[in-house]
């Protein structure tokens, strides 16, 4: 029992288990959804019922699980340095300022930003940043095939004008739906009436002769 329980107090996970009760000779066993264990000097496992509660299968995952998560919690990452920290928090502030190289974005606003009271630096990026974006919305515009805004814009407006036409087309197509739904619920309580009335006809016929 000393042995299985020093094992236990060490291990994580079963397979751990096992083997630092082979390395004291131990051979732990599964049948049947129980455990069993075979010291070196029996020739015959005993059960752990024989042991105790202790040392079923239920017990020792239990136990395994709250070594495995203890040990989870007690790993934590090292503290970063304090000259890391101010990097990283430099590098963040950096990242929210200056808009991405890969991406389409607003042309800055240098008079505005002079006023501001924004420095020569700041104005000598704001320069290239525009210069940058003026490039880089040539190059979307003939990447989808536009020359100019004023394509772009006409595309925009014929794309519009296509969907409301859709639309309208839709709504028709809907409506006369609706209609064939009407048409088809009267079909089915005629239907349903028409032995009635047909039965109604041969009295009425019977009586006449």
């Amino acid at each position: 029992r000393r042995t299985i329980r020093q094992a236990l107090s060490q291990a994580c996970s079963f397979d751990e288990f096992s083997s630092l009760l082979l390395r004291e000779g131990v051979t732990v066993k599964e049948s049947r959804g129980r455990l069993s264990y075979l010291t070196p000097d029996r020739t015959k496992p005993i059960t752990a019922r024989k042991l105790g509660d202790d040392f079923d299968k239920a017990a020792v995952l239990a136990l395994l699980t709250q070594n495995a998560r203890r040990a989870a919690e007690q790993t934590t990452a090292m503290p970063e340095y304090p000259h890391t920290q101010k990097e990283r928090l430099r590098e963040e502030k950096a990242a929210k300022t200056i808009p991405a190289d890969n991406t389409l974005q607003r042309m800055v606003d240098r008079e505005a930003k002079r006023a501001e009271g924004k420095g020569v630096g700041y104005d000598r990026w704001a320069a290239k940043h525009n210069l940058k974006q003026m490039a880089a919305t040539v190059t979307a515009y003939q990447q989808y095939g536009f020359s100019s805004p004023e394509e772009l814009d006409e595309a925009c407006s014929a794309a519009y004008a296509a969907m409301r036409e859709s639309l309208t087309e839709l709504k028709q197509v809907e409506k006369t739906l609706d209609g064939k739904k009407e048409l088809q619920r009267q079909v089915l309580a005629y239907s349903k009436t028409r032995p009635v009335r047909d039965g109604l006809k041969q009295q009425k016929n019977a009586k006449a002769k």
